[in-house]
C-alpha cells in the first residue's frame, strides 16, 4: 500500500477529521459533518450513518456524498470511496475535502495516477490552494514511485512559500502544518542530493574510463534519473556511437526520444535498426517500434500532407497480442494498444475503437497495470464510455 494512504486513514480515523471541515460552511451543517466525522473516527459506522440519514436534507446533495464518502473510506471500500468522492466534489465545485478523498481513494484502490491527476486538476483551477500543491509534492517525493521527482517537489513548495495568502489560513482545520512542509522539503532534498551524487560519480567514471561503454551508460542513466534529460539523450548516443551494434544502448537512447514530446522525430529509423539487431520476433523490440511509429509521419505515395502513422502501430500491437506474451509483456502491449486506439479514433469515423481500448486496459488493469498520471485521463473517459453504454461501468459486450 501506497504509505500516503495510511497517512489518510490515520487522519481521517484519529479523533474525527477535523480537519477535513472547512470554514465558510453554515454553522449547522459544519456542526452536523463534525458530528459524522467524530463518529467515523471513532469507528461508530452506524451512528455516523443515522446522522448522516437524519440531516440529509441540511447537508444538501454534495456534502451528503461527502460524508457518504468518508465512510466508504474508513471501511476500506476505494472504489466506492472514490465514486462517491468524485460525485461530491462534482456538486461541490472548489471544496479541497473531496478531492482530497478522491485522492487517497485512489492511492488506496492501487491507480495513484487517477488521484494524482484530480489534484493536478484542482490545482489548475485554483492555482493558488496550497493544499493541493502539498499532495503532489509529497507525492513526487514517495519512495519507490513512477513519478519520484524531487525538483518539482521544491518547486511546488516554493510556490507556496511566495504565496500571499494561504487558501487555507492558520487556524482553518484544513490548513497544512509547517512541520508537513518542512518533512517534504527535508525528503525532496535528500532525494534530489542523492541523485546529484550519482551524477557526479558517474562524470568521475567517464573521465577515468572514457573508452568504457558500460561507464557512458551509467552516466546517461544516472542522468536520465536525475531528470537531466538533454544531456543524458547526449550521453547515450556517444553510448551508441562506441558499439554502433550493441542493441541494449540503442534501446535506451529510443526510450529517451519517446520520454518527452519535444524529442522522438528520429527514433523511428533508429527503432527499426534495433529490429535488425534483436530479430523480427523479440516482443520488446517491436514495441519500441510500435511506439515510435505512434510519434512518426509518412508523405503519402501520392503526396500531399504528410499523415499519422497510429494505424501501423495499432497492427503491430494486435500482432503481439495473437501471440503468447509473458504477462508483463502483455499489460504493456494492452496499455499501450488502447492508447493508440483511444487517440487515434478511425480517422474520426464511428466504429468499435473505443470498446476495444476499454477491454484492453480493463484487462492491463486485471494483470496489476497502474493507472498513472499519463493514462488516468484516458482510463476515466474509457470508464465513462463503457458506463454510458452498459450503465454498469463493465466493458461492453
Amino acid at each position: 500500500m501506497n504509505r500516503a494512504v495510511p497517512l489518510a486513514l490515520a487522519v481521517l480515523l484519529a479523533g474525527g477529521a477535523v480537519w477535513l471541515l472547512a470554514r465558510g460552511d453554515a454553522v449547522r451543517t459544519d456542526e452536523i459533518l463534525f458530528r459524522i466525522e467524530r463518529s467515523i473516527g471513532a469507528n461508530r459506522q452506524a451512528e455516523a450513518r443515522d446522522a448522516l440519514e437524519r440531516h440529509r436534507d441540511a447537508l444538501g446533495p454534495g456534502r451528503a456524498a461527502y460524508a457518504e464518502s468518508l465512510m466508504a473510506f474508513a471501511s476500506g471500500d476505494a472504489e466506492k470511496t472514490a465514486a462517491l468522492a468524485a460525485e461530491a466534489a462534482a456538486l461541490l465545485p472548489g471544496d479541497w475535502r473531496p478531492v482530497s478523498i478522491v485522492y487517497y481513494a485512489h492511492q488506496l484502490a492501487g491507480r495513484p495516477g487517477v488521484g494524482r491527476a484530480t489534484v493536478e486538476a484542482h490545482l489548475a483551477a485554483h492555482p493558488g490552494d496550497e493544499r493541493a500543491m502539498t499532495v503532489l509534492a509529497e507525492d513526487c517525493t514517495m519512495p519507490g514511485g513512477s513519478d519520484v521527482d524531487p525538483s518539482r517537489a521544491l518547486a511546488l513548495l516554493d510556490r507556496i512559500d511566495a504565496l500571499p495568502a494561504r487558501a487555507a489560513p492558520p487556524g482553518d482545520p484544513t490548513a497544512v502544518p509547517v512541520e508537513r512542509l518542512e518533512k517534504i522539503r527535508m525528503q525532496a532534498s535528500a532525494l534530489l542530493d542523492r541523485r546529484q551524487g550519482a551524477v557526479a560519480a558517474a562524470e568521475r567514471r567517464v573521465r577515468e574510463a572514457p573508452a568504457s561503454l558500460e561507464a557512458r551508460m551509467q552516466l546517461a542513466n544516472a542522468l536520465r534519473e536525475a531528470r537531466d534529460l538533454g544531456r543524458a539523450r547526449a550521453a547515450a548516443r556517444e553510448a551508441v556511437a562506441m558499439a554502433p551494434d550493441a542493441a541494449d544502448p540503442l534501446e535506451f537512447l529510443i526510450l529517451l526520444l519517446l520520454e518527452t514530446d519535444d524529442t522522438g522525430d528520429d527514433a523511428l529509423p533508429l527503432a527499426e535498426t534495433l529490429l535488425r539487431l534483436r530479430g523480427p520476433k523479440d516482443p520488446n523490440a517491436r514495441i519500441v517500434l510500435a511506439r515510435s511509429l505512434v510519434r512518426s509521419k509518412k508523405v503519402p505515395p501520392e503526396g500531399g500532407a504528410p499523415v499519422d502513422r497510429i494505424d501501423e502501430a495499432i497492427d503491430v500491437y494486435r500482432g503481439l497480442l495473437a501471440e503468447p506474451l509473458p504477462k508483463e509483456v502483455r499489460a504493456v502491449v494492452l496499455r499501450n494498444c488502447a492508447v493508440a486506439l483511444y487517440d487515434w479514433k478511425q480517422g474520426g469515423r464511428p466504429g468499435d475503437y473505443l470498446d476495444q481500448a476499454h477491454r484492453m486496459l480493463s484487462e492491463y488493469v486485471k494483470l496489476g497495470g497502474a493507472v498513472d498520471a499519463t493514462l488516468a485521463d484516458t482510463w476515466s473517459k474509457l470508464q465513462a464510455h463503457a458506463r454510458a453504454k452498459t450503465g454498469d461501468g463493465e466493458s461492453p459486450k
